[in-house]
């Protein structure tokens, strides 16, 4: 089927007529439209006014804070003391050389025979040692103090 409207994929059909139309011009037609009459209404505007606030200012201000420093004192150490006392030595025993034949008699011969002797014994006693102990001295710092100052703020007032 081939016609104008029918068909998924056929082109329609068109007829060309060539023809001559008169087309006639727009002729403007007065219209009176009402306009409506403005009337004042009277209207409240914020206009912004200046108002004295209070208001909080930090300022800083130099104080003296106190800081420790190292500062050396004397403090004693012990030390020991020597103090006798008594040891047990061992004595040793002595041998005599032998004696000769043609002697009768026995010569007397000087020696050494250890004997106790007293050692030290050691007590502490105090000796002054330095320790750094610190010792609190100003040192300026900066800190805010608050001040109230009174500001121009503007504030929105009505006017009629």
């Amino acid at each position: 089927m081939a016609s104008g409207y029918g068909g998924y994929h056929e082109p329609p059909i068109v007829k060309v007529i060539h023809k001559t139309v008169h087309i006639p011009k727009a002729v403007p037609v007065p219209k009176v439209i009402h306009v409506p009459k403005m009337v004042p209404v009277p209207k409240t505007v914020a206009v912004p006014h200046p108002v004295y606030v209070p208001v909080k200012v930090p300022i800083y201000k130099t104080i003296k804070k106190v800081i420790p420093i190292p500062k050396t004192i004397p403090v004693p150490k012990p030390v020991p003391i020597p103090v006798p006392k008594p040891v047990p030595v061992p004595v040793p025993i002595i041998k005599h050389q032998p004696y000769p034949v043609y002697k009768t008699i026995a010569i007397p011969k000087p020696y050494r025979v250890p004997y106790p002797v007293k050692v030290p014994k050691y007590v502490p006693y105090p000796v002054p040692k330095m320790i750094h102990v610190p010792k609190p001295y100003p040192v300026p710092v900066k800190v805010p103090i608050y001040k109230q100052i009174i500001i121009k703020k503007p504030v929105h007032i009505p006017v009629p």
